[in-house]
């Protein structure tokens, strides 16, 4: 995929269904792309985001494993929502071997 393209996703994080923003979340992850870094950091930080979109925010974050990211995911290791801080702990854990 293109960069350019990469950018014809960010709208879907403003879709009204969560599982469609989980799902945009998701597609950054597996492209692991820095670009999705502000997008997935900001979804993630939205405490009144679906925990599932929360969630996968996470691991995308983890996949994209820039010192920024980690700095992110280290943040919210201790979440409120239980989803979000387990993944926070499993994108951290992959990212340092420690799984």
């Amino acid at each position: 995929m293109k960069f350019f393209k990469f950018f014809l996703f960010l709208p879907g994080f403003k879709a009204s269904c969560a599982l469609f923003r989980h799902e945009i979340a998701y597609v950054f992850g597996q492209l692991a792309h820095p670009a999705s870094e502000p997008a997935l950091t900001a979804t993630l930080k939205n405490t009144s985001e679906h925990g599932m979109v929360r969630h996968e925010c996470a691991e995308a974050l983890g996949a994209v494993a820039t010192q920024t990211c980690m700095k992110t995911l280290e943040k919210y290791l201790p979440d409120e929502d239980p989803v979000v801080r387990e993944s926070c702990e499993v994108a951290l854990a992959l990212r340092y071997g420690r799984v």
